[in-house]
């Protein structure tokens, strides 16, 4: 049958009910059938198939909906033309096409089959062998890195005896030719002998999205190894490393909305062993455009987690550019201080691991605050390209808002002035070189005693608080004077405590030095515009005093990553509470 004729005729003998029935539990509910959107995360069925229509449809947060063929593609991530070949099997047609369905095409497709199977039946052969006499070393691996017999079984991990020929002779036993032993690249002529590829290694079955295993990685167990410590199968016609990632069978399919991208198999494995459905791993090797296509399929959002080493940290940076140019929103997961997720989550256990990945950092965060180690700020020319690398990343923002935002994020992170960034980066548009070396910028860049910095924060809260002299005892049990920039403040918000009006500071403004003058003048006149209305002077209050304290939160925790996560917690507990009523 052609192809364009197929398409009717697979929508008239298949059942919409009974093909979305295998990958979602359905109810009927009237004329309809009702379950669990499988495409977003739900407690309540807002997912109806309805059998009359031969459509389907979410009534929930993601609103999805369509034939059966929209749905396979979706739901397996695959295309209109896969859909339609994988249905064809199904309703037992036999689909012609000149174009598409010629000669080599079918041979190839057989040939597939024949792999496909090959594949399963080694993987099934690694699983039983890891559970047999011989696979003691291959299940003591694996228990020593705290994996269960449940996680064991569901990624189907298994061993290759330190035999050249074991699974040769087990396959050929089973029937398989030689052609497609070694075209499988599982197996391989040593001194004219077949013997098997992977020997002595625990054994990674590599499954697509389909479910077929199409590949292996393998780790060594040799304490000194001639060969690499991990080894992937070589690209065939069913398998292709470039465009492959780890446990995608799994996370492809989870109702989170992002996907967590990791580098080893181990890592993943951990995650999802945790209760973690959505994550990946490259295998070792480096992110690439192909895999960044295969994220695109399912999500627009991806949390790094890479390890904590220098290697790691040039991982996240290369894999953060080519998502970001394909509009994927990026995060870093930080575990310091261990080296990798796998480590952090056996030592530290999963409500910790849960409580971190509740607050990812932004990429850019991250990679800014690992500057700092990579240059000698004391020297000028190295100062120079620790500007140029921070202005050099925000400037690959393409939203103006979101840039200008993370330019005063990182100006608190790294204690920097926002003002002298943004004027480097304006700079920058205009193709002129990053260039902070005059004695004013310098002096604006490195003084901590700065007198304009943070001044509108505090003048606003100092003001604000002598508009509402009986919120006294709150204010006083939320802010403390240390929070506050300098001593000229800090004596205003003391003046302020003891029940004094805000009269009181014109008569404090005579005694003091031009600092302490500058800072007052600031408050009176940034604010002489401000409205005595309550309700809004609450508002701008609450607002103000959560700025103090997220300033405060950041400048302690200042050339400390591992702080950073703790502090990213409490700021969002700051940011939901109201200190003044």
């Amino acid at each position: 049958m052609k192809f364009r004729d197929a398409v009717q005729e697979i929508k008239e003998r298949l059942n919409i009910v009974d093909v979305i029935g295998e990958y979602v539990s359905l109810k009927r509910s009237g004329s309809n059938y009702i379950g669990l959107c499988p495409f977003h995360n739900e407690d309540t069925p807002s997912f109806v198939v309805s059998d009359a229509k031969q459509i389907y449809r979410c009534f929930g947060q993601c609103n999805k909906g369509g034939n059966i063929y929209t749905f396979l593609q979706e739901y397996l991530h695959i295309s209109f033309r896969e859909a339609v070949i994988m249905l064809s099997k199904k309703a037992g047609i036999d689909i012609d096409d000149d174009n598409s369905f010629n000669e080599q095409y079918k041979i190839n497709e057989e040939k597939k089959k024949r792999l496909y199977d090959l594949y399963r039946d080694v993987a099934n052969a690694y699983y039983k062998t890891l559970f047999s006499d011989i696979g003691k070393p291959g299940l003591d691996y694996f228990k020593n890195r705290i994996l269960s017999k449940e996680t064991i079984k569901k990624f189907g991990l298994g061993y290759a005896p330190n035999s050249f020929g074991y699974m040769y002779n087990l396959m050929k036993d089973k029937g398989y030719d030689d052609n497609l032993l070694f075209e499988s690249k599982l197996f391989r002529l040593y001194n004219d002998k077949p013997c098997d590829t992977f020997y002595n290694r625990v054994m990674f079955p590599l499954v697509d999205i389909n479910k077929h295993v199409v590949g292996f990685q393998s780790r060594t167990l040799d304490p000194k190894p001639k060969e690499r410590k991990y080894v992937n199968s070589e690209d065939t016609l069913i398998f292709h490393k470039k465009s492959f990632l780890y446990a995608m069978n799994y996370a492809f399919f989870s109702k989170e909305d992002f996907l967590i991208l990791c580098e080893g198999n181990m890592d993943a494995i951990t995650i999802h062993q945790s209760g973690f459905d959505n994550a990946v791993a490259t295998m070792g090797t480096a992110f690439n455009e192909n895999q960044m296509n295969l994220i695109k399929r399912k999500t627009k959002k991806v949390y790094l987690c890479q390890d904590t080493d220098e290697a790691g940290i040039n991982a996240v940076i290369s894999s953060d550019r080519i998502l970001k140019n394909a509009g994927i929103e990026t995060y870093v997961l930080d575990f310091k201080p261990s080296k990798d997720v796998d480590e952090f989550i056996n030592t530290y256990g999963v409500q910790e691991f849960e409580k971190r990945l509740s607050s990812p950092i932004p990429t850019i965060l991250y990679y800014v605050s690992t500057l700092k180690s990579k240059y000698n700020l004391s020297n000028p020319y190295e100062q120079e390209k620790y500007f140029d690398d921070i202005i050099r990343e925000v400037a690959k923002i393409n939203n103006s808002f979101v840039r200008d935002n993370y330019i005063k994020k990182i100006a608190i992170q790294e204690n920097l002035d926002a003002g002298v960034l943004k004027s480097l980066l304006n700079n920058y548009f205009k193709g002129n070189k990053v260039k902070i070396y005059n004695e004013k910028s310098i002096n604006k860049i490195d003084s901590t005693n700065n007198k304009t910095e943070y001044s509108k924060i505090d003048s606003n809260f100092i003001y604000l608080i002598f508009l509402v002299p009986d919120c006294k005892e709150q204010i006083k049990n939320c802010v403390d004077a240390n929070e506050l920039f300098n001593e000229t403040y800090k004596y205003l918000y003391k003046l302020y405590l003891e029940g004094k009006s805000i009269s009181d500071i014109y008569n404090f403004l005579d005694e003091k030095t031009e600092e302490e003058k500058y800072a007052i003048n600031s408050i009176i006149d940034s604010n002489s515009d401000i409205e005595n209305d309550r309700n809004k002077i609450i508002e701008s209050l609450n607002q103000i005093i959560r700025q103090i304290k997220i300033r405060h939160l950041n400048n302690s925790s200042k050339n400390n990553l591992d702080l950073v996560f703790e502090n990213n917690i409490k700021i969002k507990e700051i940011n939901n509470k109201k200190f003044v009523v």
